[in-house]
């Protein structure tokens, strides 16, 4: 019993998982603002991505 109480406070000290969530919930984030940019400007990146390769010569 002793062992099984020592494993659990083993446990909860531990700060990777911690760490794993928290790099988990920021890149959630990121994707969700880059989502929420190109969904806002979307017409106005195709035209911009189409003036650029417009303007590329053939290779």
């Amino acid at each position: 019993m002793n062992r099984l109480l020592e494993s659990l406070k083993a446990f909860c000290k531990d700060e990777d998982g911690l760490t794993t969530v928290e790099y988990v919930i920021a890149a959630s984030l990121l994707v969700g603002v880059v989502t929420l940019v190109f969904a806002t400007m979307d017409d106005q990146l195709i035209t911009k991505f189409d003036n650029i390769m417009g303007n590329t010569p053939p290779p």
